[in-house]
């Protein structure tokens, strides 16, 4: 994985529109010193090609993460880090996900046209 970080700062077009929720998943994945990590947080926001998650991990840009959604267990799909926000005062930070591979949209219980 490259050490490269995407920011906040970065303009972006989206592709589709995005939905403001709340889901609990468990994430699992790498930190950036490619040790594994399993954690419980949530979704913030979908939309057709991917979510925003908060993590207490530090993560690389281009890393693969799983998502397990807990409400619709066992549904899971595998994303792509395209975006890391600013830490916030709790330590936590916004991470912008894309799908990886063909959308499993029903992962989060919301099709999209």
């Amino acid at each position: 994985m490259s050490g490269r970080t995407l920011t906040a700062s970065r303009k972006t077009t989206r592709r589709s529109k995005r939905i403001g929720l709340r889901i609990p998943v468990h994430v699992r994945g790498r930190t950036l010193e490619g040790l594994p990590f399993k954690e419980d947080t949530f979704v913030t926001q979908i939309s057709k090609h991917g979510a925003r998650i908060l993590s207490y991990n530090t993560v690389a840009a281009q890393e693969e993460l799983e998502l397990e959604n807990r409400l619709r267990q066992p549904l899971r799909a595998r994303f792509r880090v395209v975006w890391i926000g600013p830490a916030k005062p709790d330590g936590s930070k916004e991470l912008g996900l894309s799908y990886v591979g063909v959308p499993v949209p029903s992962v989060f219980g919301l099709y999209f046209p």
